[in-house]
């Protein structure tokens, strides 16, 4: 007859195959008294709550995370879950020791589980790239000012001690984004989009006209920064209504080519001699300045002739009939330059400012600042550089016109804000400072920050990890009645471990490795007989069952 110990009243014995054995004395293996039984058992009884309050708590956290997208599964409500999954369906010992070290490379894993686990390990990372590609939104708020800032003409952030401020300079750096974008008749004028802006402070109003708008002033422009970060793409766009300087294409010059009593009137004022540039290309630039009038602002010629007497660099001509004066008149372009009302936009960056958008109004305003010309040595420089490319390969370019137009425009704008830094009490600039530093009218300002793309991809990002923690929680919740709870692990199993089942690990202390899947059967014992090991509210688990066996716990009670 086989001889077969029965320790647990789970057990299910057949009468042929029980036989009587004699057992030690009751007090060689067991306590005798209740208070003996007390000091030996060191495990704590536990009644398994039906609403686990950190799985609340996590649910309630995930609601919050929809709203500021952190990315990171519920460590309670997740594996709690796959372990009463396991429990219900499974109970394979290594796919507990996977779930509870969180890894999907154990062996003797089943498949199923090593995908889950390996998703819910890279899910964080998948979520956390797909968020950072809903970076790029923007949310803006009007703000509030005490009173408007101050405008004027002036570039921004000038050094006053700086050689830079020199006229040349300013009108480099001011028609530097404009020259670039005109460089290439692959990129025709937006004809379709006027105005355009151009740098900070240049705004091409139509294909013959170029205004150069006054602007925030350097101290202004930095108390704004203060409020913007470094190295962010914060930013605060101020519109306001401004001055500007207007160089309009008069077309009417056209009519004077052949008119001598109209060119000796011209070169007969205060600024009469035609400035002569040699381009270095069989041509020369010319440059002469007409009359002044308070009412209508400055006139001057532009234009790229045929050379025919040669010329050194630079030269002068006084006499309307020579034959520099007589080439020059064939093909000089008049301009009209007045001091206009206008309307910008910049946007402010802590690193930069540019002008974003804007309009003249065609009202003029105090014409005085304009009444000193442009040096020819400061102007002609530049527009050697800038202009050269028109007087033969870009002769029919529709970029023409807004080039010239621009080299106008600044080369006066660039002269007073000059004088204005280097020489304030310079006659003609005392007088008109009040139309060089002024509050600005109408001003709005708003304040830009980053903000994620409101794309509704978004939300289903962001979505993701809460839905997930709701949906785990309520199958938690489902399936109270499984012996599983948060507190199980190591500590649990070996508290209730069968001890005479262990044989089957014998050989994997070290390694931790199982030849084949082991089942780990979770009994409860829910009746309780006197003397017997089992006790009520007892959990025993056992290796190497043949089959699952289920159980359940029954609410309000405690188990140990």
């Amino acid at each position: 007859m086989s001889s077969k110990k029965y320790a647990h009243v789970i057990d299910s014995p057949q009468p042929s195959d029980i036989e009587l054995l004699a057992l030690p004395p009751v007090q060689d293996k067991f306590p005798s008294t209740k208070a003996e039984v007390t000091d030996r058992v060191l495990g704590q009884p536990h009644r398994k709550p039906y609403l686990n309050t950190v799985d609340l708590l996590a649910v309630s956290s995930s609601l919050a995370c929809l709203v500021i997208s952190v990315f990171v599964v519920a460590p309670q409500v997740a594996p709690t879950l796959f372990l009463i999954l396991e429990a219900r369906w499974g109970s394979r010992l290594q796919t507990y020791d996977a779930i509870l070290r969180n890894t999907a490379v154990l062996s003797q894993t089943g498949l199923l589980w090593r995908v889950i686990i390996l998703s819910l390990i890279v899910l964080p990372l998948a979520l956390g790239a797909a968020y950072k590609r809903f970076t790029n939104g923007r949310s803006s708020i009007a703000m509030t000012t005490e009173r408007p800032g101050y405008y004027g003409a002036r570039a921004p952030l000038i050094n006053f001690n700086n050689l830079t401020t020199n006229s040349i300079y300013l009108m480099m750096d001011a028609t530097l984004p404009f020259m670039i974008a005109s460089s290439n008749d692959s990129h025709p004028p937006p004809l379709t989009e006027l105005p355009r802006a151009y740098g900070y402070n240049i705004l091409l109003l139509d294909n013959s006209s170029v205004a150069v708008l006054d602007m925030p002033m350097p101290d202004y422009i930095a108390s704004i920064r203060q409020h913007l970060a470094p190295n962010s793409s914060d930013s605060w766009s101020v519109s306001a209504s401004v001055d500007a300087v207007v160089a309009r294409y008069n077309t009417s010059g056209k009519m004077y080519i052949d008119d001598d009593a109209f060119w000796n009137d011209t070169y007969s004022n205060l600024y009469g001699d035609l400035n002569i540039f040699h381009l270095f290309n069989g041509f020369n630039l010319g440059l002469l300045f007409g009359n002044w009038t308070e009412s209508d602002g400055a006139t001057c010629f532009l234009g790229t002739y045929e050379q025919k007497v040669k010329t050194e660099w630079l030269k002068f001509a006084n006499d309307p009939q020579e034959p520099d004066s007589v080439g020059f008149r064939s093909t000089a372009l008049m301009f009209n330059t007045r001091r206009e009302r206008c309307h910008g936009t910049w946007e402010i960056t802590y690193n930069t400012i540019y002008l974003t958008n804007g309009s003249c109004t065609g009202v003029l305003t105090a014409q005085e600042v304009l009444q000193d010309h442009p040096h020819p040595l400061d102007a002609m420089p530049v527009q050697l550089h800038a202009l050269t490319q028109y007087s033969l390969d870009r002769k029919n370019t529709p970029w023409l016109l807004p080039a010239f137009a621009t080299q106008v425009a600044t080369m006066y704008w660039a002269r007073f804000v000059f004088i204005q830094i280097k020489h304030p009490n310079f006659p003609s600039i005392k007088k008109v400072s009040r139309d060089l530093y002024y509050n600005a009218t109408d001003e709005s300002i708003f304040s830009t920050r980053t903000t994620l793309n409101a794309h509704w991809l978004l939300y289903v990002v962001l979505a993701v990890q809460p839905f997930l923690v709701i949906v785990m929680f309520l199958s938690a919740t489902l399936l109270f009645s499984t012996p599983i709870s948060e507190g199980f692990g190591l500590v649990a199993i070996l508290a209730g471990i069968d001890r005479d089942s262990l044989d089957v690990v014998q050989g994997a202390a070290l390694s931790g490795k199982l030849k084949k899947p082991v089942r780990l059967d979770i009994a409860v014992c829910q009746d309780k007989a006197i003397g017997e090991m089992c006790e009520t509210g007892h959990i025993v688990y056992t290796l190497g069952g043949e089959e699952h066996k289920g159980a359940r716990l029954e609410h309000g009670n405690k188990y140990s």
